[in-house]
């Protein structure tokens, strides 16, 4: 039976293939099916020394998570989409003039699709004396709209 389906019936029993290091050859081979558009993920880590620092953090948090998700309008039946992300990377010259830096790949239009806020940094929570975490880690995921193709990467994606 196994031979029908191409993979080779090798007699062993488990215990033996195992004692000799052995395992069978599955010949899977991947199939392309449909490209997924790609994904960027960006941590942050802050460590708030002060009540203004914190306000400033929370502040930053809070409008990552607003744009992240639709308006439903008034009627309940319809949601405005949420924000769309253009995300470059700059550099700082030498005269210092900001420019695109073209040494990494380019970032189509996108999706802020997650944003996970940790306030227990290594498993543990500490907090200052009014209760405002002492460390706050932020990620943020992105996803593109277009799937990349040959052509994107000619254009530096």
């Amino acid at each position: 039976v196994a031979e029908a389906f191409g993979v080779e019936d090798t007699g062993f029993n488990p215990a033996v293939r195992a004692s000799m290091r052995l395992t069978s050859n599955p010949r899977r081979e991947l199939v392309f099916n449909q490209p997924q558009p790609r994904k960027f993920e960006f941590n942050f880590e802050f460590a708030p020394r002060n009540a203004d620092e914190t306000k400033s953090i929370n502040e930053i948090i809070r409008i990552f998570k607003f744009h992240a998700y639709p308006f439903l309008q008034s009627n309940g039946y319809f949601y405005e989409m949420p924000a769309e992300f253009h995300i470059k990377y700059y550099q700082v010259d030498d005269s210092g003039s900001t420019l695109e830096n073209t040494w990494l790949n380019r970032i189509g239009a996108c999706a802020l699709t997650e944003v996970n806020v940790d306030f227990a940094a290594g498993g543990v929570a500490s907090f200052h004396k009014d209760g405002s975490p002492t460390h706050i880690n932020l990620s943020l995921t992105f996803s593109e709209f277009e799937v990349l193709t040959q052509q994107h990467i000619s254009e530096g994606f």
